[in-house]
C-alpha cells in the first residue's frame, strides 16, 4: 500500500437527538464525499450516540453535555461513519459504522470492536481534543458557541 494524503473538510453543525455535532468529510480526491452517500449515512447517526447519560459523571456542571464530531471517511472500498461524542466531560466516546461500496444495498454495519481511527482521522480527533480544553474547559466558562465555530480543513496524514 503506498501512502497517500488525503483532504479533510469541515461542512457544518448537524443537532441529532439533542446533540450538536460538528460535521467533517475525509476523501482521498479532495473532492465532497458523494451526495448519495451522505444522505444513506444520516440515518444511521443516532445509533452510534451514547444510549443514556444518567450517570452523574456524564454530566457537566449538572447539565448533559451532548457536544461531539463526526467523520465521514470515503476510501476506495468504503464509506466510514465515524462518531465521537464528549462524555464525562474529559473523554472522548467513540463509535463507527461503515458500508461497503460495492455493496450498498447491505446497508451500514455498526463496528463492534474497540477503535480510534486511522492515520488519516486522528489529525482530526487531536484538532477536536484541542478544541475541546479551549472553549469548554479552560477559562472562566464553558463556550459551546466557539467550540462549534472551531474547526479544521486540511491535507492529513503526513507524519
Amino acid at each position: 500500500m503506498s501512502f497517500v494524503p488525503r483532504s479533510l473538510r469541515p461542512t457544518g453543525v448537524v443537532e441529532v437527538d439533542g446533540w450538536k455535532l460538528k460535521r467533517y468529510e475525509l476523501t482521498g480526491t479532495g473532492a465532497p464525499v458523494d451526495p448519495g452517500l451522505v444522505a444513506a449515512a444520516a440515518p444511521h447517526i443516532a445509533s452510534l450516540l451514547p444510549s443514556e447519560l444518567r450517570h452523574p459523571a456524564l454530566r457537566h456542571g449538572g447539565e448533559p453535555i451532548r457536544f461531539g464530531f463526526l467523520l465521514l471517511h470515503q476510501t476506495q472500498d468504503a464509506l466510514w461513519l465515524n462518531l465521537y461524542t464528549w462524555v464525562h466531560s474529559s473523554i472522548i466516546h467513540g463509535k463507527a459504522a461503515w458500508l461497503t461500496l460495492a455493496r450498498p444495498e447491505e446497508g451500514f454495519r455498526i463496528l463492534d470492536e474497540p477503535f480510534l481511527g486511522c492515520v488519516w482521522e486522528l489529525p482530526l480527533v487531536a484538532h477536536e481534543r484541542s478544541s475541546w480544553v479551549r472553549h469548554m474547559m479552560m477559562g472562566p466558562g464553558l463556550d459551546p458557541r466557539a467550540y462549534l465555530a472551531d474547526s479544521v480543513e486540511a491535507t492529513v496524514g503526513l507524519p
